[in-house]
């Protein structure tokens, strides 16, 4: 099996395929490891939630970012929405995280307060229609705190 670490830079090669205006690989053919051991960009630092999901462009997905203090409002095990127009699930320009790693140990709970460093991976839709859910990725259980805010 191959073993892929941060900092790998890899070659996919697949059957290019589109999920929800995204391009993605469907069908993974082979994973080449080109070099090891590179740098990675720091995260970004998201500090107005509401302006970040209105300037949002496509150029600014498989970027990493960092939430400071964020609510989950609501937590599906696996999956949990951080942001809303409204605060709710049910909301408009909602965000969610979701963790990609075979590791357990994040446990998304609505009523938390975490500080979180992602990758912007994936839209359930347009990006400019306000119902659809940005999705970020966590790739590293360390990269998930549950934080106690500042009073």
């Amino acid at each position: 099996d191959l073993e892929i670490a941060v900092g790998d830079k890899v070659l996919v090669d697949g059957a290019k395929s589109d999920y929800n205006t995204c391009n993605i690989i469907d069908t993974v053919s082979s994973v080449v490891i080109l070099s090891n051991d590179n740098d990675i960009t720091d995260a970004i630092v998201v500090t107005d939630v509401a302006a970040f999901k209105t300037n949002l462009t496509y150029s600014d997905f498989a970027k990493r970012y960092e939430f400071t203090d964020m609510v989950i409002y609501a937590g599906v095990d696996y999956y949990a929405y951080f942001y809303s127009s409204d605060g709710t699930s049910a909301g408009t320009n909602r965000m969610g995280a979701v963790p990609s790693y075979g590791d357990d140990t994040v446990v998304f709970t609505a009523g938390d307060t975490v500080t979180f460093t992602a990758t912007l991976y994936l839209a359930s839709g347009d990006i400019t229609v306000d119902t659809k859910i940005i999705r970020f990725a966590v790739t590293e259980a360390a990269d998930y705190v549950i934080t106690t805010p500042a009073p």
